[in-house]
């Protein structure tokens, strides 16, 4: 018997770049959530002059930092398990359309959620830091929720042309590279040169480190402010740190 896979073959290549990418925004976003959450409600709560009788401010962000990217990490394996163990029936579903597991977006996926959880993560923390409460965390750090989503509002373009012009300026933007990478990666790797991926991880881990000292000043300021600053007295403290 012929059988016509072709419509299994194209579900997959839909499907196999979407998810990769949601899961990885997934996780990123749902782990920087959650740290800012945290600052913000042991600072509405005056849990954070405790810590800051006994650690100064960057190494409260530091360890933060470390602390969750670790937790994210781990909640990225077990999603991984889940999907190993639940996806047995589409083994065959893989096999019969011919399709190619993404291993090299496997591979590029840890590196990438680290360096994408700590650019996130520090400007979210230190932009979350100036509200005095939940609420005020919340408003200041969803511009940088936004960007993140950027990729998931131009998937329709993404997957017409997982390789056209759009996606190529959006792998070199610090906001989108991690998902870009992966989502190309994981549709057709002979498209995806191999100086794009180092380029655009460069331009990323740049980026980050700038990220981390500008969120580093603004958890500083943060912590330290009763209230929320106003815009002039932010500059005023940046500038004096």
């Amino acid at each position: 018997d012929i059988t016509d896979g072709s419509q299994a073959a194209g579900f997959v290549r839909f499907a196999v770049p979407l998810v990769f990418t949601m899961l990885f925004l997934m996780s990123v976003l749902m782990t920087s959530g959650y740290l800012m959450q945290g600052t913000a409600t042991e600072k509405e709560n005056k849990v954070v002059d405790v810590l800051l009788a006994s650690a100064g401010p960057d190494e409260i962000l530091a360890g933060k930092l470390l602390g969750l990217g670790g937790a994210g990490l781990l909640q990225i394996a077990v999603w991984m398990i889940f999907v190993l163990v639940g996806g047995i029936g589409i083994v065959p579903l893989l096999m019969t359309s011919q399709i190619e597991m993404p291993w090299v977006a496997l591979a590029l996926a840890i590196p990438l959620f680290l360096v994408a959880f700590l650019f996130f993560g520090s400007l979210m923390l230190g932009t979350g830091s100036l509200g005095s409460n939940m609420r005020e965390a919340q408003q200041l750090a969803m511009v940088w929720s936004l960007t993140a989503a950027l990729p998931m509002m131009m998937m329709a373009v993404l997957i017409r042309e997982p390789h056209g012009i759009v996606a190529r300026v959006m792998t070199w933007l610090p906001f989108s590279a991690g998902p870009l990478i992966m989502f190309r990666a994981s549709t057709d790797l002979d498209y995806l040169a191999w100086w794009e991926v180092a380029g655009s991880f460069v331009v990323l881990l740049l980026s980050t480190w700038l990220a981390i000292r500008l969120g580093a000043r603004l958890f500083r300021i943060g912590l330290l402010s009763a209230s929320r600053p106003k815009l002039a007295e932010i500059l005023r403290q940046a500038r004096l740190s």
